[in-house]
């Protein structure tokens, strides 16, 4: 069985920002570009790291950003059904997390994924309760 994953949009702010744990975060995408694992990221999540661009740095880079993340071995997802804002509802009530966090959390767990993340401020907790599993680059 291949190992999937879901990314969190810090994992992709360290690969674009070559910050601490960009190492771990290639070794997916290399490991995706060979069919190893399969590499998501739910739209909401990409666009945390656009407004974060579009903020700091111009609508240009902005763009440019958003263009680089549809090159990368990721497929961004677009999920927004019945089944998933259910299953983001109860895991936003249940951990009191942002709506952000609350998709990435919905998307691994309808595709029994792994999360990519080094958010433990907001995630440690969930890690905690056992649900789902977490790829801690960091």
């Amino acid at each position: 069985m291949i190992n999937t994953y879901v990314l969190d949009a810090n994992a992709l702010l360290t690969y674009f920002g070559k910050e601490s744990g960009v190492d771990v975060i290639r070794r997916l995408m290399s490991r995706a570009e060979t069919a190893e694992c399969l590499l998501f990221v739910h739209a909401i999540n990409a666009y945390e790291l656009y407004y974060q661009f579009y903020r700091d740095k111009g609508e240009v880079e902005a763009n440019e950003l958003w263009a680089d993340i549809h090159l990368l071995p990721v497929r961004v997802l677009y999920t927004l059904d019945e089944n998933f804002i259910l299953t983001a509802g109860h895991f936003k009530a249940t951990f009191s997390m942002s709506v952000a966090d609350s998709f990435l959390l919905a998307q691994a767990h309808l595709l029994n994924a792994e999360i990519v993340t080094s958010d433990h401020h907001e995630l440690d907790v969930v890690d905690k309760a056992g649900i789902l599993k977490f790829y801690w680059f960091r």
